[in-house]
């Protein structure tokens, strides 16, 4: 039952913010992305959540740590949720 969930949750990755939903606290996510070199702190995951953007230098860390904790985020599901226009493209297409 838990393994469904976690398909359906990450094949209606629309935003920044579910992808940042995927984890149980915007802490854990942090937490599993940090580096001695380039710390991720909480702080900084509340900030992308709420400009709507994470940069691009994490998008491979957050793909990675995804796959650790056994969820499914691919990198179209990251450059989906940061083009704003799909949606538009989407309605004319479909007109």
């Amino acid at each position: 039952m838990e393994y469904i969930s976690i398909i359906v949750d990450a094949m209606s990755i629309h935003d920044v913010k579910t992808i940042i939903a995927l984890w149980p606290t915007r802490s854990a996510l942090a937490g599993d992305i940090d580096r001695v070199e380039d710390p991720v702190l909480v702080d900084r995951v509340h900030k992308w959540a709420q400009v709507g953007s994470i940069p691009p230098k994490y998008h491979g860390r957050i793909i990675r740590a995804a796959r650790r904790r056994g969820l499914i985020l691919t990198a179209e599901d990251v450059v989906a949720a940061h083009d704003m226009h799909r949606f538009e493209e989407r309605e004319v297409a479909t007109q």
